[in-house]
């Protein structure tokens, strides 16, 4: 069954035709991005039994460069004017990837249950351990002073704090606090129910928190997950239902998706109804908007790749930029999209 799905990614990708490759700056990966070809970065390739696996994560650093973790090649990349270098070398096991306000670069192994800190310029600056009770990570960030924050599947976020003051188990679990940090101490969580989905920022005040400000997500939302955020920016990974065309289906027309049909209703203009064949699919899509004002200042379909890293999206730098990881038959291709606040980004 793994084989299978493999297979049907790789067609997926070979059947569109891949933008011409060549030199880039960081600021102008817009676009078509860039292509690494698969001699820089490490791929294994699917095999009987067995998925394909690649660079795992992807951040922005300060400076606006883009860090990918090439976990099977045991180093963390830096893509700057074009320019790819190695920033740290890191553990084999390693999946995850944060880069702090100084630059520094850390590193989550799920198998140890430790994260590795490295400076901006590769050197190791210490170690901690995850306790027990919070092994479930889904991600992990990097404050200032190197504060390291473990965030888990119920979008809260628990302090480790740095590798020369660590936390004991019971400040650690006291530091429990709610959505992705901000730089203030306040955080973003998306919420998903059957009448819309939500971004909200939320503060702690004493012993609960607080909801200060909420804007509606555009479409039906399936599932949803917050990928960064900064001062005036965050950044989600949406997933809604949609419709592929089925052999009995030839024309080129967009098919019905949650976001285009309301409920218990017709579809949307331009749009076709459901026809024998048809196949039900997830569809993702990358949203960002301001925090001021809810504006929604990028909106982008996520294709699938040969395989799918642990974090695709990563949003950094001054001003904001989104980068995107998506390993194609070629390389690995990396995106980014300068996020403006000024207007809604096309």
């Amino acid at each position: 069954m793994r084989l299978i799905i493999s297979m049907l990614a790789l067609a997926a990708v070979a059947c569109s035709q891949p933008p011409e490759v060549g030199r880039a700056t960081s600021r102008a990966l817009g676009g078509a991005g860039r292509v690494v070809p698969w001699s820089q970065v490490t791929l294994r390739p699917a095999g009987p039994e067995l998925l394909a696996e690649g660079p795992s994560a992807v951040a922005v650093a300060p400076d606006g460069s883009v860090l990918v973790l090439d976990r099977l090649g045991g180093k963390v990349l830096r893509l700057t004017d074009g320019q790819l270098t190695v920033a740290a070398s890191v553990p084999g096991d390693v999946e995850d990837l944060a880069v702090g306000p100084d630059g520094a670069v850390a590193v989550y192994s799920p198998l140890r249950a430790r994260v590795w800190i490295h400076g901006p310029a590769g050197e190791p600056a210490g170690e901690l351990a995850v306790p027990r009770v919070l092994r479930m990570v889904r991600g992990i960030a990097l404050g200032p002073s190197r504060q390291l924050w473990l965030q888990d599947a119920h979008q809260q976020r628990f302090r480790l704090g740095s590798p020369t003051v660590p936390q004991a188990l019971p400040a650690v679990l006291h530091s429990r606090r709610e959505g992705e940090p901000l730089p203030d101490g306040s955080g973003v969580l998306v919420q998903v129910t059957a009448g819309g989905a939500w971004l909200e920022r939320v503060e702690r005040r004493v012993d609960r928190t607080r909801v200060v400000a909420r804007w509606r997500l555009p479409g039906p939302v399936l599932a949803a997950r917050v990928v960064g955020a900064t001062r005036e920016v965050a950044c989600l990974r949406l997933e809604q239902r949609a419709l592929r065309a089925g052999p009995a289906n030839t024309t080129s027309e967009p098919l019905v998706s949650d976001r285009d049909t309301p409920a218990h209703g017709a579809p949307a203009a331009g749009r076709r109804a459901p026809a024998a064949g048809d196949s039900l699919v997830i569809g993702r899509r990358a949203l960002c908007l301001d925090l001021r004002t809810g504006r929604t200042l990028l909106e982008q379909p996520l294709p699938l790749g040969l395989y799918l890293p642990r974090r695709e999206l990563g949003l950094g730098g001054d001003p904001a930029q989104l980068a995107l990881i998506r390993p194609e038959p070629s390389g690995l291709r990396v995106t980014v999209w300068p996020l403006r606040r000024g207007r809604a980004e096309r």
